[in-house]
């Protein structure tokens, strides 16, 4: 009713994120995201479009289309260091680190989840260090090396119970099935 385009195009990139953390319907997420763009492209929001480039990116990335997930990530990431936007800059690293760990590239994977858990560490940003801290541990996990993982997921978890943040919905299969090759 007020035609606020700027809380339109919030709004709409909040349900998009919201349904998809929540496994919700990957065409709603879309079309949600679609109009979001197109209104902060009009706005000129630059964060907003490296928000944007960066729900596009999870998509692609739960799709499996690896490639795509790191080219919107690293859009997503250019946008957000222009900005010295420092959550951001986290987020996309982190996801960065995600796309490596799923290409079996664990160098790579660990040194993005380090620079973002030292990233988050100045903001003090707890729930990005605890999926910092759970992103290495699947990447040593990986490697061969259960009892730090075990470690690591441990301290994550009690930093979720302290703030009430489970592991979103759409990424606990994930979780779950590092988890188990530790074990």
């Amino acid at each position: 009713r007020l035609r606020s385009q700027s809380g339109i195009a919030d709004s709409l990139l909040s349900l998009a994120r919201v349904n998809l953390l929540a496994q919700g319907d990957l065409a709603t997420v879309r079309s949600l995201l679609q109009e979001s763009f197109s209104l902060f492209s009009e706005l000129g929001d630059k964060e907003s479009t490296a928000y944007c480039y960066s729900i596009w990116g999870m998509i692609a990335f739960y799709e499996g289309d690896l490639a795509l997930a790191h080219q919107l990530f690293e859009q997503s990431l250019a946008l957000f260091r222009e900005m010295q936007h420092r959550h951001g800059t986290t987020e996309m690293l982190a996801a960065l680190g995600r796309v490596a760990m799923r290409q079996g590239d664990y160098a790579t994977a660990r040194r993005f989840f380090e620079e973002s858990l030292a990233l988050a560490r100045k903001a003090s940003d707890k729930l990005s260090i605890a999926a910092d801290l759970e992103g290495v541990a699947e990447v040593v996990a990986a490697q061969g090396q259960p009892v730090w993982a075990a470690r690591l997921w441990g301290t994550a978890a009690a930093l979720r119970e302290t703030l009430s943040a489970p592991i979103p919905l759409i990424d606990r299969a994930a979780y779950e099935a590092a988890v188990a090759v530790a074990r």
